[in-house]
């Protein structure tokens, strides 16, 4: 799951308004949901058979924590994304121009 944000996905005023206050009203059922998860994921990986599954819920953990404006996309593109952000974090360590891909 990623964030729109980081897609660069242009959203309607109106829309991002109704979301960050979607996201404000949500955190308290999102932190018992996050909470309940980790549960959860602790509680599959004790046995070898569950390990699979406990390792999937753990990964969602911050998505139940907060759903507002994610999108399903796939690992490729989540790393390309990651390695994006890490190549300028460089740059700005380096003293290199900032591109802007």
């Amino acid at each position: 799951m990623v964030s729109k944000s980081q897609l660069g996905t242009k959203q309607h005023v109106v829309w991002k308004s109704y979301s960050t206050l979607l996201a404000i009203l949500f955190i308290p059922l999102g932190f018992v949901l996050t909470v309940l998860a980790a549960f959860q994921a602790v509680a599959l990986c004790i046995t070898i058979v569950g390990i699979p599954s406990g390792l999937v819920v753990a990964k969602s953990l911050s998505t139940f924590f907060n759903p507002v404006n994610k999108k399903c996309v796939p690992n490729a593109v989540r790393d390309e994304i990651q390695r994006r952000k890490a190549a300028v974090a460089v740059g700005k360590h380096m003293g290199e121009p900032v591109s802007a891909e």
